[in-house]
C-alpha cells in the first residue's frame, strides 16, 4: 500500500520495452507508472495478500504496456524557472504548501512571530514570494504591494530594492512551471498529461546544492532553530527556552533535512528531476554537505537572532513549568517569541509553599531580627530581576553565621543561567591593564553573582566594581575569546568575613555599598541544613516563593532603610578610616566647636610619634576623608587682628579646650 493510502505498489521482476511510456492517465484521477530502474518510492511494510517473493513477470509486463501503448516523449531539458500562474493561484498554492501557515500570517500582515518587527516580516515575505515567483523582482513588488504588510516604508526605493535583493538571495531555490519554456503564451503544450502529472507530483524545487538544502532546512525546522551571529553558535527551542546548541542538534537536524531530499525523488514524476535529486540525496549525505547547508542557514533573515533580542524582558524568570512574570508572581506557558534563552531549575508552586528548614535558618541568622529578615528578603527578590544593579552587598559575618548557606541557596534555586559563583581574583586589582577576564565575560546575562571570602590585604578594582555596579556597559573578551561589550544587569553579593580596604572618600562607591550583618552564631552548625537549602529540588520551590514575595515587596516599598544595616555599612566605612585611632584619642565630634588645620596636623604629628605611625605614609585625603565623614565642614574663621584661618568646624583637639568656644 503506497503511503497515502489510496494506492498499490506492485514490484515484480521484468524489464521495460525501449521508448515506453512511464505514466498513463487512465481517467477519474486515476494513473499508472511504471519504472525499471533509477526511481525511488516509500515502503510503508503494508502488504496485500500473503505474497512474500519477489517474481518474474515479463509477461504481464508487456500486456500492461502494449494495453496503454505511448510513445515515450523526448527529454526535454528545464530551462530557467518561468512561473506562468496568475496571481490568485499562485497564492492559493503558496498557501497550501508546508510552510503555508507562516506565509498566510505573514500576508494578511501578522507580525507578531517577529516580535513586532516589521522590516524583519517584510523581508520574511519577500523570501517567500521570491521562491514562488522564481526571484521576480517585478511580481515580487506588485505581489507584495496586495499584502497586509504594504505600507508607507515600501514606497522608499532604497529599503524595496534592498530588501527584495537580500530575499532574492537567501531564497535559494525557486518553484517553476515550464510551459512558457516549451509552449509558447497561448498554452498548447508538448504532452499536457505528462505536464499535468509533473505539477501535481512536484509541485516545488528546491536547488540541488547547498542553497537548496537550506532553504529545505528552513522550511523543515524553521520554528525550531535560530542562528546567533554574534556568539557564532546555533540556537534550538527545547519546549522551554532557545537553548546553545552544544549537542550539536542542528547537525542531526540537517542531517534529517538532507535525507527528506530521497523523499522528494521518490514523489517526483518527471524522469530528468528525478535523476538530479537522486544524485543529490547521495551527495547530501556527506559531512561537507551538511556543513554546507548549515553554514548557508546562517545567513537566512527568518534563522538569524541578534543577541540584544535574547531574554529582553527582566521580569520574566524562566522555570521548568512555565515562565513567570514578577510584576504580578503570574506564571505563562512557555513560548518561543519570548526568546528566553535562559532556564532556572525550579517548578513554581504558589507563593504559600513553606519550607521548615528555610524558616528556621532565617530566623537563627538574623537572630531573630524580623526587620533585618525582610530587607534581605527584598534585597533577593529585587536580584530575581535585572534591574536596579546600583547596589553592591556584603554579607559579612564570622564562621557558621549562616553567610555562605544564603548565598549558596539563593544561587541555587536560580541556576547557572541566571546566577553563578564567581572567584575572588574577578573583582581584585589588577597590576597590568589588558587581557582576558573571563569571570567578568561569564557575568552577562546573570542576575546574581556571588562571591566568596576575600583577604583583607588584596584591593578591590574599584573603578570596575563602580562600572558593574552603576549599570554601564562593560567591554571585556574571555579566554581565546573575541571582545564583547554588555550591559551589566546583576547584583553582586559577596559573603565574607572580612572586607578589603576601600577608598574612604569615594562617595559614588560607598553610596552603593549595603553591609548584612550576620552576627549570630550557630553553636552546632549542621550541614544537612547547606544541604537541603542548596538543594533546588527539595527546597529550590520555596526558596523561590520566598525570593518572589520580597520582589512584589520591594517593587511596592523599594529596597528601604533596615536599623543593623545602616549601622553595620556606616561600621565599615569607620573601619576603613586608617586614622580611627587618632581621631578617637585626640579629637572631639559635636556641633559648635572648631579646629584648624594647622593644630590638626601638629595633633597628628606628636601622636604618630608617640604611636610608631609613620606619619608620610599617611595620605592628607584620608584625614579629610576622615573629618567629612564624621560631619566636620572645612571652611575658615577670622581670628584675632582679623587673620584669617583655615580649619574644620564640628571638630575641637581634646587638649584645646578653647576649641569648643565659636
Amino acid at each position: 500500500v503506497s503511503p497515502s493510502g489510496a494506492g498499490v505498489h506492485l514490484i515484480l521482476r521484468g524489464r521495460l520495452p525501449e521508448e515506453t511510456w512511464h505514466t498513463v492517465t487512465l481517467g477519474d484521477d486515476r494513473r499508472i507508472e511504471v519504472y525499471d530502474h533509477d526511481r525511488f518510492f516509500t515502503m510503508t511494510g503494508m502488504r496485500i495478500g500473503d505474497v512474500t517473493e519477489i517474481r518474474d513477470r515479463q509477461a504481464q509486463l508487456d500486456a500492461l504496456v502494449a494495453r496503454h501503448r505511448k510513445v515515450k516523449a523526448a527529454p526535454r531539458s528545464v530551462a530557467t524557472p518561468v512561473v506562468v500562474l496568475e496571481d490568485e493561484p499562485l497564492i492559493a498554492k503558496a498557501l497550501a504548501a508546508r510552510n503555508g501557515d507562516g506565509f498566510a500570517a505573514l500576508w494578511r500582515g501578522d507580525t507578531s512571530a517577529y516580535d513586532g518587527d516589521h522590516s524583519r516580516a517584510d523581508l520574511a515575505l519577500c523570501s517567500h514570494l521570491s521562491f514562488w515567483t522564481g526571484g521576480n523582482e517585478v511580481r515580487m513588488d506588485a505581489l507584495f504591494r496586495q499584502s497586509g504588510l504594504y505600507r508607507e516604508k515600501w514606497e522608499r526605493t532604497d529599503y524595496r530594492e534592498r530588501t527584495i535583493a537580500a530575499a532574492i538571495e537567501a531564497s535559494g531555490g525557486a518553484y517553476y512551471t515550464d510551459a512558457e519554456t516549451h509552449g509558447g503564451s497561448n498554452g498548447d503544450r508538448a504532452d499536457d498529461e505528462r505536464d499535468d502529472d509533473r505539477e501535481a507530483a512536484c509541485p516545488a524545487s528546491y536547488y540541488c546544492n547547498d542553497d537548496g538544502n537550506a532553504l529545505r532546512f528552513a522550511d523543515q525546522f524553521g520554528d525550531r532553530v535560530r542562528y546567533l551571529p554574534g556568539e557564532e553558535v546555533w540556537l534550538v527551542w527545547d519546549g522551554r527556552r532557545w537553548q546553545r546548541d552544544d549537542a550539536h542538534m542542528t547537525e542531526d537536524l540537517m542531517t534529517q533535512t538532507t535525507r527528506s531530499v530521497w523523499r522528494e525523488a521518490s514523489e517526483c514524476a518527471d524522469d530528468a528531476r528525478r535523476k538530479e535529486l537522486g544524485k543529490w540525496a547521495i551527495a547530501s549525505g556527506a559531512a561537507s554537505r551538511c556543513a554546507g547547508g548549515l553554514f548557508k542557514a546562517r545567513s537566512n533573515p527568518a534563522l538569524v537572532i541578534r543577541a540584544a533580542e535574547l531574554d529582553r524582558e527582566l521580569f520574566d524568570l524562566n522555570l521548568l513549568n512555565g515562565t513567570l512574570d514578577l510584576h504580578e508572581g503570574a506564571l505563562r506557558p512557555h513560548r518561543q517569541a519570548d526568546h528566553i534563552s535562559r532556564l532556572a531549575p525550579v517548578e513554581w508552586k504558589g507563593l504559600d509553599i513553606r519550607c521548615e528548614v528555610l524558616e528556621k535558618f532565617l530566623t537563627d541568622t538574623t537572630g531573630g531580627d524580623h526587620e533585618l529578615r525582610r530587607w534581605i528578603q527584598r534585597a533577593f527578590g529585587m536580584s530575581l530581576t535585572g534591574l536596579s544593579p546600583d547596589v553592591l552587598l556584603f554579607l559579612l559575618g564570622g564562621t557558621q553565621t549562616g553567610k555562605s548557606t544564603l548565598a549558596g541557596a539563593m544561587e541555587s534555586t536560580l541556576g547557572p543561567d541566571y546566577a553563578m559563583s564567581a572567584n575572588q581574583e574577578a573583582l581584585l586589582r589588577r597590576d597590568r591593564v589588558g587581557g582576558p577576564r573571563e569571570s567578568i565575560a561569564d557575568m552577562e546575562g546573570r542576575r546574581l553573582i556571588a562571591l566568596p571570602e576575600f583577604d583583607r590585604r588584596q584591593p578591590l578594582d574599584e573603578p570596575l566594581l563602580k562600572r558593574l555596579t552603576g549599570g554601564d556597559t562593560i567591554r571585556v573578551r574571555g579566554m581565546y575569546a573575541r571582545e564583547k561589550s554588555f550591559r551589566f544587569d546583576g547584583h553582586i553579593w559577596i559573603h565574607t568575613n572580612v572586607v578589603p580596604r576601600l577608598t574612604l572618600d569615594d562617595e559614588a562607591l560607598w553610596r552603593r555599598i549595603r553591609v548584612v550583618p550576620l552576627d549570630h552564631r550557630v553553636k552546632r552548625a549542621d550541614p544537612a541544613v547547606k544541604a537541603a537549602l542548596c538543594d533546588p529540588e527539595r527546597s529550590g520551590a520555596a526558596i523561590l516563593a520566598w525570593g518572589v514575595q520580597g520582589c512584589l515587596d520591594w517593587q511596592r516599598e523599594g529596597l528601604g532603610t533596615c536599623a543593623a544595616v545602616d549601622e553595620a555599612t556606616a561600621q565599615l566605612r569607620r573601619k576603613m578610616d586608617p586614622l580611627i585611632d587618632f581621631f578617637d584619642d585626640c579629637c572631639v565630634f559635636e556641633p559648635g566647636v572648631w579646629a584648624s588645620s594647622g593644630d590638626l596636623q601638629a595633633a597628628f604629628a606628636e601622636w604618630a610619634s608617640k604611636n610608631g605611625v609613620d606619619e608620610s605614609k599617611v595620605n592628607p585625603r584620608d584625614r579629610a576623608a576622615g573629618l567629612r565623614m564624621r560631619g566636620a565642614e572645612e571652611g575658615s574663621r577670622r581670628e584675632g587682628g582679623g587673620k584669617k584661618r583655615r580649619g574644620w568646624s564640628g571638630v575641637a583637639l581634646c587638649s584645646d579646650p578653647q576649641g569648643r568656644l565659636e
